[in-house]
């Protein structure tokens, strides 16, 4: 494992470069966010948020770390796809740290543990170009400071069958304390990206029917099927207020 920090190489692209500029965003959007009481997310274990431009999915990231904020993990599993680089398994980082204009996540120790795992390596050429982990950098600072972080990349999220076997193997590496931070694209959705549902269902009953299996969906898209006439029973957010997210203190730098 190097001894360097990761740097950020999405800002001035999907957030602001500017630490003031980006510091006053992230607050901004986080204003009004309902926040959920402790109690509320007793069974709660993570989030799922996207990871555009935040002019595109900063409201939406915003919603979910703003309700989540009582969570107050002592450490963050940070997982997400990689986008420039195609590899089985899942890329770990050897960095000492993440950074951001705003501030700094030290990378946890279990890393170490984790790259001897089959299916797990250290890869920095994954990390080093990759947005999808980062843009979620600032609202972790904003929303919980500086904890700890697990940073992951999935190298095939399409490959549900290794993915669940991969996930599986870190159930004894959990703590507790620890929560989930999901970074997704939701979806490239649309003719240019190749990516209807319409495409997609033929797909894969295609390759099911080929295969003698069974054409369902996977969840996350059965879930996108039947939306909006199924909602999470689950989630009944606080009453939005403007001091529902708390300006954390301020730290020496």
């Amino acid at each position: 494992m190097h001894k360097g920090n990761r740097k950020p190489v999405a800002a001035g692209r999907f957030y602001p470069k500017d630490k003031n500029v980006l510091a006053g965003l992230v607050w901004d959007l986080l204003q009004g966010c309902p926040r959920a009481e402790e109690s509320q997310l007793q069974q709660t274990t993570g989030i799922l948020v996207p990871h555009a431009g935040y002019p595109y999915s900063g409201t939406t990231a915003a919603a979910a770390f703003g309700y989540a904020q009582a969570a107050a993990p002592r450490r963050i599993w940070l997982v997400g796809p990689s986008h420039t680089l195609a590899f089985a398994g899942i890329a770990l980082s050897g960095a000492a740290a993440f950074e951001s204009p705003i501030g700094i996540n030290p990378v946890s120790p279990v890393v170490s543990e984790l790259a001897e795992l089959p299916g797990f390596m250290l890869l920095e050429s994954a990390h080093s170009p990759e947005h999808s982990l980062e843009v979620e950098l600032p609202f972790i600072q904003t929303v919980w400071g500086e904890v700890p972080i697990v940073p992951l990349l999935i190298g095939n999220e399409n490959d549900w069958e290794d993915v669940s076997a991969l996930a599986t193997s870190l159930r004894d590496f959990l703590q507790p304390g620890d929560f989930w931070v999901v970074s997704n694209d939701f979806t490239h959705y649309g003719s240019a990206f190749g990516y209807t549902l319409t495409t997609v269902l033929r797909r894969r009953s295609a390759s099911s029917i080929s295969a003698g299996r069974s054409s369902s969906p996977p969840p996350m898209l059965k879930s996108s099927i039947n939306w909006p006439r199924q909602r999470p029973s689950t989630v009944r957010p606080a009453s939005p207020s403007p001091s529902s997210v708390r300006r954390p203190a301020r730290r020496r730098s």
